[in-house]
């Protein structure tokens, strides 16, 4: 049965095709909703896989707005990119996390690494370093901490560039995930060559997990080829037990997904942590 496309945000409308958005409305949309405090970062949950912990979050940007409650990334996401607002909301959202890291380690929560999120525009941005690092100082974080994801496509549009930055963000002692891995051609022993030592599959792969024996094969070859590098797998996107199941028994390193822990308001983390500090 077809649905109707989901409103959209900035007319109240039907979403349709992306070119029928006019970008300078949105620009001013975007513009409005950061002033009126309208973006809020959510954290998700992600654990290791055995034995179960949590061992770090995702740093997940959303937005709430008066007219239509929480609207999700896949509704103002791409309008952000295209308009190129996503740099000013980007700066934002770096100030936001760690502003939250050291309350939490003031409040005796404790560390924990936070994961954030590059787009490909941010990626190419000449102060990318320098400004992750300015917003670790002044906040007086550990890089080690805030690990930044970056998606394979992005790492592959021009690889002399990608290498030298990666190179930069481990000189500066900023972890890199390489995000939405397994759909591209980039072999782990190139990304491990780099500095990267962390890869997230794409989320494709582990909808299509449990009955696909290709999908199966696939995923279990990356973890292998990185457990020969010492490198790091993160399954995203595992909403179920049986694919946690297959993940276990892979030997996958991590997971994050909606069977694990969806993303949560800022508030709700220190007791998720006090919670598994009481445990262990």
């Amino acid at each position: 049965m077809m649905t109707s496309p989901p409103p959209d945000w900035t007319s109240g409308t039907p979403r349709s095709a992306p070119d029928s958005v006019n970008p300078h409305a949105v620009e001013h949309k975007m513009i409005q909703a950061l002033e009126n405090g309208e973006f809020v970062v959510y954290f998700q949950p992600i654990y290791q896989i055995k034995p179960l912990l949590l061992v770090g979050l995702e740093a997940l940007l959303r937005m709430q707005t008066k007219k239509f409650g929480l609207v999700l990334p896949v509704q103002f996401i791409p309008e952000l990119e295209q308009s190129g607002f996503i740099l000013q909301v980007g700066q934002w959202m770096l100030e936001t996390v760690c502003g939250q890291m050291e309350q939490w380690q003031s409040d005796g929560v404790g560390a924990i690494a936070v994961s954030v999120n590059m787009s490909d525009l941010q990626f190419r941005t000449p102060q990318l370093v320098s400004s992750l690092r300015q917003h670790l100082d002044s906040h007086r974080l550990l890089p080690r901490f805030m690990p930044v994801e970056i998606k394979e496509k992005a790492l592959t549009v021009d690889w002399d560039y990608s290498q030298r930055i990666v190179q930069e963000l481990c000189n500066a002692g900023l972890p890199i995930i390489a995000d939405n891995y397994g759909i591209g051609e980039v072999p782990l022993q190139q990304l491990a060559e780099t500095g990267i030592f962390q890869v997230k599959l794409d989320i494709s792969l582990m909808k299509a997990l449990v009955g696909n024996p290709d999908v199966l094969t696939r995923v279990q070859a990356i973890v292998n080829q990185a457990q020969k590098l010492q490198m790091r797998v993160i399954a995203k996107g595992v909403e179920s037990d049986s694919q946690l199941k297959l993940l276990q028994v892979m030997e996958c390193a991590m997971a994050q997904g909606f069977f694990l822990g969806e993303p949560l308001p800022a508030k709700t983390i220190p007791a998720l942590l006090k919670a598994q500090h009481s445990e262990s």
